[in-house]
């Protein structure tokens, strides 16, 4: 058993990987060591957290950049950090993101009054979104220390803890990761929820499916590697939306059977170049995935957010005394038809697939769009939100147990 004041290094800092050398589309690995303006392609983040020192309900909320080691916010980038007499370093490279949350602050400043803690860093302008209908693959790292509490108290979804998010806004969800106690467990496991309803541009009650990935456990104290290969798609048939009579839909037609939600993740022991076989968990391939297109609220965009989110964890009973801590490291994001991403591209360490996906740069799919133009920089400046983000629903609904 590790005592509390050992110092041991977890993860492997390595050569700084370049970003030249990937089909992607965004790099989240942290190495100029801090957030970027939310405009840009490298590190860029619009951050929403907390001061260490918090007065009052004062908040962070920016996407000038900035949130360096030197920096008081509870979700900023470092070179390493001590959590619980573990020393953490970065999975690749010289940095990587950690949040915080803690029970006993405000977080009403950042949630429209609503005590809900939260911090989350978010590919939330136009630039860095993409549409429906868009293959598309994502690879993050993340960290969860070995002092990590498990939410006895409150099993099942709604102790949940979200750490991932890819959606239009939270009322629709493509898909989170998150991590929780499964009911008549007593360990907390990884799960992946998604959505599948092609009559709403929103959630509706029984649209989401939860999938159990696995024990946490295993994975404490090490950097643990996702790949998602994802195409929101929800129809069966090919279907104009707007034209079949759904509310707020898009007047575009789309195929049937075109949906795509893939995910491996990494397991097993840490070999000498700090990675983990990976697993291929989870997979649905040309077959109805996510929500209708829609204009919601004047978005039809979908983004990425990685986020410390445990959303009752003041209101309700709880086993969990906090702090909170996790680390994030090597986001990238890419288009298989825009950017000619793959597995490997998005992979923390470059990996190559071995297990049922198509590898890297593959064909688009019949009936397939010609990729857009680049999507030139909006005139917005750096600092404010590009809208309003309500907030997620109070209670997630899991229909697979």
């Amino acid at each position: 058993m590790l005592k509390t004041g050992t110092l041991i290094l977890l993860g492997f800092a390595a050569t700084s990987p370049s970003y030249a050398d990937r089909n992607v589309y965004v790099t989240g690995a942290f190495e100029s060591g801090k957030f970027q303006p939310y405009s840009g392609q490298i590190d860029p983040f619009f951050i929403k957290t907390l001061p260490e020192v918090q007065a009052g309900n004062e908040s962070v909320r920016t996407g000038a950049g900035g949130g360096g080691p030197t920096s008081n916010w509870d979700t900023r980038v470092v070179s390493e950090e001590l959590v619980a007499g573990h020393l953490v370093s970065p999975r690749q490279g010289n940095f990587f993101a950690r949040s915080t949350l803690h029970r006993s602050k405000d977080y009403t400043g950042l949630n429209g009054g609503l005590p809900k803690p939260r911090s989350a860093i978010s590919l939330s302008p136009d630039i860095n979104r993409f549409e429906f209908d868009e293959e598309g693959w994502l690879g993050f790292s993340i960290f969860i220390p070995k002092n990590f509490e498990d939410e006895t108290a409150r099993t099942g979804p709604g102790g949940s803890i979200q750490l991932v998010s890819t959606n239009v806004d939270s009322a629709a969800i493509l898909f989170n990761l998150n991590i929780y106690v499964p009911k008549r467990a007593k360990d907390t496991h990884w799960f992946l929820q998604y959505l599948v309803d092609d009559r709403s541009v929103s959630e509706e009650k029984g649209a989401k499916l939860d999938v159990d990935l696995g024990a946490v456990e295993p994975d404490k104290g090490t950097w643990t590697d996702f790949v998602i290969r994802y195409r929101a798609n929800p129809f069966s048939v090919t279907t104009n939306p707007l034209k079949a009579g759904i509310k707020n839909a898009k007047d575009q037609t789309y195929q049937g059977n075109k949906g795509i939600l893939q995910v491996w993740k990494a397991e097993g022991p840490v070999d000498a170049n700090g990675n983990r076989e990976m697993v291929l968990k989870f997979s649905k391939v040309n077959t109805p995935i996510g929500l209708v297109p829609g204009t919601t609220q004047g978005k039809s965009l979908i983004h990425h957010s990685l986020r410390v989110y445990k959303y009752g964890w003041q209101r309700e009973r709880t086993a969990v005394k906090g702090p909170i801590w996790i680390g994030f490291d090597e986001l990238r994001y890419g288009q298989t038809v825009r950017d000619g991403t793959g597995y490997s591209d998005v992979h923390p360490a470059q990996l190559t697939c071995a297990d049922g996906c198509p590898g890297g740069s593959a064909p688009p799919l019949p009936g397939d769009p010609p990729a857009p133009p680049p999507i030139v920089p909006p005139a917005t400046p750096p600092g404010t939100e590009p809208g309003a983000t309500p907030q997620p629903p109070e209670d997630l609904i899991i229909v697979s147990d």
